[in-house]
């Protein structure tokens, strides 16, 4: 059932007759109700099953990634989980319907204009995961205070630890602490950095995985 908000001329949420009404991003939406004519098809399966592969890998993660895509979401009018799930839908999935599964080479975990961290990787410590990456030389005071975003993602425990404010591109070196229980599991690592301030992110560069599965 619809509801109507300051009066006759006021605006309308919910469904009336077979519209729906709703705000998004600030604006009034309408659309009709969708109906079904029969059965999915393959096609509708597939689309269906790759969303809910991309779905469930930022499950636990959302809030990496709503910082990791909100400067580029807000440039367009769309939410940030939205932006992310369109992207890697598209660009880092792999296999075909009903085997379909996330390519984590390919995964982006935030998305923006700052420059990408160059020669970037990363080893397995006693407390968890030293990333590293290069340290160009005539690096801009901006630049020397982006801050590193690191994020482990689990496969098999569908889990993630992250930091999204560490150290400074200027050290070239950050550390990201792994509880002592999850250190043996498989996992995949991401690395960004972010601009304080205004939230702008560089697009996350793929730092490889850790104990995978033969």
């Amino acid at each position: 059932m619809g509801k109507l908000y300051g009066g006759i001329y006021g605006r309308v949420h919910g469904k009336v007759g077979n519209l729906v009404h709703y705000q998004l991003m600030g604006e009034e939406i309408i659309r009709m109700v969708g109906k079904s004519m029969g059965p999915p098809s393959v096609r509708q399966l597939a689309c269906r099953m790759e969303m809910a592969v991309v779905v469930a890998f930022f499950k636990p993660m959302v809030e990496f990634i709503n910082l990791g895509y909100r400067a580029e979401a807000a440039l367009v009018n769309k939410l940030p989980n939205n932006l992310a799930v369109s992207y890697n839908k598209k660009y880092a999935l792999t296999g075909s319907y009903p085997e379909v599964a996330i390519d984590y080479a390919k995964a982006r975990v935030a998305e923006g204009t700052l420059s990408m961290a160059d020669g970037a990787a990363v080893l397995a410590e006693s407390e968890g995961l030293k990333f590293t990456w290069d340290v160009p030389a005539g690096l801009d005071w901006n630049e020397k205070g982006h801050l590193a975003m690191t994020l482990a993602y689990f496969p098999m425990l569908n889990k993630a630890v992250y930091c999204m404010a560490g150290a400074k591109r200027k050290e070239g070196v950050d550390m990201l602490h792994i509880p002592k229980d999850l250190r043996g599991e498989y996992m995949e690592t991401y690395l960004s950095f972010l601009a304080v301030g205004d939230n702008v992110v560089a697009n996350s560069v793929y730092t490889g995985s850790f104990n995978k599965p033969a």
